[in-house]
């Protein structure tokens, strides 16, 4: 089965197996308006997103499981980041 994953602007994330079963949803973020802009599966099942709000770029990293595995906020104004894994 593929795997299916989709945001929307209030950063509600969720993961569901082709067919539409949810395996997991949550909401991430704060008080701000994080739009995310990239997301991507990484090579451990789990997803990387870039979010962009005004003067800022967040980045998430999450587990297969939803959960965070880190997080990091730049004081950035970037619009469209590209975001790539690598083996590091």
């Amino acid at each position: 089965m593929r795997k299916r994953a989709a945001a929307l602007l209030s950063l509600l994330f969720f993961s569901s197996w082709t067919g539409g079963h949810a395996q997991w949803a949550k909401i991430y973020g704060e008080s701000r308006a994080e739009v995310p802009s990239q997301i991507r599966q990484t090579s451990d099942g789990g997803f990387i997103i870039a979010c962009t709000s005004t003067g800022s770029l967040w980045l998430l990293k999450l587990l297969f499981t939803g959960e965070i595995e880190w997080q990091k906020r730049f004081d950035l104004n970037v619009s469209n980041p590209d975001i790539q894994q690598t083996s590091d």
